[in-house]
């Protein structure tokens, strides 16, 4: 039996809901990142990843 992880399965969820909704990929790729910073606390963020965080959540 496959062992599947909580966190393979949301990234598995993303990235099929953002590929049935391209115009909503942006809000998924926030969700994902958003998921990733709560995961990884404790660890700096990239500017990247916090840029591309704030972009979408200001095209929402």
């Amino acid at each position: 039996m496959v062992k599947i992880t909580k966190k393979k399965f949301i990234e598995k969820s993303l990235k099929f809901l953002k590929e049935k909704n391209p115009d909503l990929s942006d809000v998924f790729d926030a969700v994902l990142i958003t998921k990733t910073i709560l995961d990884k606390r404790f660890d700096p963020i990239t500017k990247a990843q916090l840029e591309t965080l704030i972009n979408c959540v200001d095209s929402l």
